[in-house]
């Protein structure tokens, strides 16, 4: 499964950085493989492409689901999140790596891609740690909601009144017919 996944996760990082690249008024040119320049041709090695940073954020959003106590929907959705998110970052990475280029050695895009996958995976995870236990807030705050909807009703059954309309309206109004 993986090995099928690397080139489509190496073709959304490319065609996106070359998109995001030209909003940012950039000349770049990508053909699935390799991110093209007017002096430059980047390519994406395996082992610093975001498959393995998907994996690794996908069990972080696993566990951090399992240890909010979100439901197996929740956390499937968490995990949808935290690769999509890793597509992102991933394209924004090779984007800047791109800007920076200038001046640089053959070796740098390698050596920056090297260098910035810890810092890739920590924003990632952090992220998705962040978007779990806010959605754990959430169905906390409407539990809380629920219970105290559930109480303030039990409590206005316990104090029903058997009076006619009548009397309740006498029962109401009491002051202003004795002080009248």
């Amino acid at each position: 499964v993986l090995s099928v996944s690397l080139p489509v996760v190496q073709w959304v990082t490319l065609y996106g950085s070359e998109l995001l690249l030209h909003m940012m008024n950039v000349r770049v040119w990508a053909d699935g493989m390799f991110l093209y320049t007017g002096s430059r041709v980047f390519g994406m090695p395996d082992p610093y492409s975001a498959l393995g940073t998907a994996v690794t954020v996908s069990l972080c959003a696993t566990g951090c689901g399992f240890l909010v106590r979100l439901r197996w929907q929740e956390v499937g959705v968490l995990v949808l999140t935290g690769v999509a998110q890793v597509l992102l970052l991933d394209v924004v990475r090779v984007s800047i790596m791109v800007l920076c280029e200038a001046g640089r050695g053959p070796a740098w895009p390698v050596t920056f891609l090297m260098d910035t996958t810890g810092i890739f995976i920590a924003i990632a995870s952090a992220l998705i740690l962040l978007e779990a236990l806010a959605w754990s807030a959430v169905l906390l705050a409407r539990l809380h909601r629920e219970r105290v909807k559930a109480e303030a009703d039990r409590e206005r059954e316990d104090r029903g009144i058997i009076t006619s309309g009548f009397w309740m309206a006498i029962i109401r109004w009491r002051a202003c017919i004795l002080f009248a």
